[in-house]
């Protein structure tokens, strides 16, 4: 909790463009995965990712997410 009351938006002039590759390199190989696990993330855009504490990327959002096979 004490990181949620110390955190600030990431300063976007901090951003280099190899931690943006980074980032884009973590999405490609996130969204790669939930195929291979059955979930069908229906709903992936920018606001569905979050950056964790060493500002690795998470992919969040999947209140629209069903697994493949099932009746959404």
């Amino acid at each position: 909790m004490a990181l949620l009351r110390s955190w600030r938006y990431y300063p976007v002039a901090m951003v280099t463009d190899m931690q943006r590759f980074y980032w884009i390199k973590e999405v490609a190989e996130g969204l790669q995965l939930l195929p291979a696990s059955e979930v069908i993330h229906s709903d992936a855009n920018p606001k569905g990712f979050l950056l964790d504490a060493k500002t690795g990327l998470k992919i969040a959002g999947f209140g629209d997410s069903f697994l493949a096979g099932s009746k959404s």
